[in-house]
């Protein structure tokens, strides 16, 4: 079986605290430095990601507003980005210069992360239809 390419998801608020400090450059310490911002915790694939969300959903208050869930369809990579494309397994940042430069770690889990864009996106979608 083929083993599914992994990221490293970063929740926005821990990205641009990062951002933020490396914008403000205290003490210069980020001159000629190179800085990954990323959580090397929340590493996933999509298909767990999906899973992930797809449980919070299934738990979530307003779940009874929405359609039976219709499953997952799974797309090979050649099939969306071309004959050719290769993936790499895992791309997980290395944030030692992020914690030694900026005095910053990602502080966010993914779970969090997952469970408050879902609860804002149900709370703030319009579930009337609209005509075409």
């Amino acid at each position: 079986m083929e083993s599914l390419p992994k990221r490293c998801f970063t929740d926005i608020r821990d990205g641009i605290e990062a951002l933020y400090r490396i914008i403000e450059n205290a003490g210069n310490r980020c001159d000629g430095e190179i800085i990954n911002i990323g959580n090397p915790e929340n590493e996933a694939s999509i298909e767990e990601l999906g899973e992930m969300l797809l449980a919070s959903f299934e738990k979530h208050p307003l779940r009874h507003h929405f359609p039976p869930f219709a499953g997952f369809r799974v797309v090979e990579s050649s099939s969306y980005y071309g004959k050719g494309y290769q993936d790499v397994e895992h791309r997980k940042p290395s944030i030692r210069n992020a914690h030694r430069c900026l005095d910053w770690e990602p502080k966010i889990d993914m779970q969090e992360t997952i469970d408050e864009t879902l609860d804002f996106f149900l709370r703030t979608v319009d579930l009337t239809d609209k005509p075409s």
